[in-house]
């Protein structure tokens, strides 16, 4: 069964419910459905460039890049990508693992 992606961006009223309007990007959304990852993560994603923030991508949903960090430590580069979960789709994961082991292979 198909499904449909679903914007995850607060309404207005929605916005205003728990008192006074929220202004910033970071706000629009629902708290929870940011993800951080971390130098570790974003090896094992093979991201050799940060992206740029603003940019998008899929993860069977859609995300926006909404801050980006690189600085050097004394234990060695440390970089970090925070992505706003923007639309989301959720599928039964047993629905799902003959359609991603026939795009992707088996996973490690």
């Amino acid at each position: 069964m198909h499904k449909k992606m679903v914007s995850m961006k607060l309404s207005a009223k929605d916005r205003t419910r728990e008192g006074p309007a929220l202004t910033t990007s970071s706000e629009v959304y629902p708290y929870g459905l940011t993800l951080q990852l971390d130098n570790a993560v974003l090896k094992k994603l093979k991201l050799e460039e940060l992206p740029e923030v603003g940019d998008s991508y899929m993860i069977m949903g859609t995300v926006t890049v909404s801050s980006v960090s690189s600085h050097d430590s004394s234990d060695g580069p440390s970089r970090s990508v925070s992505l706003q979960i923007t639309k989301l789709c959720l599928h039964d994961e047993d629905e799902m693992d003959d359609k991603v082991e026939a795009m992707y292979g088996e996973a490690d």
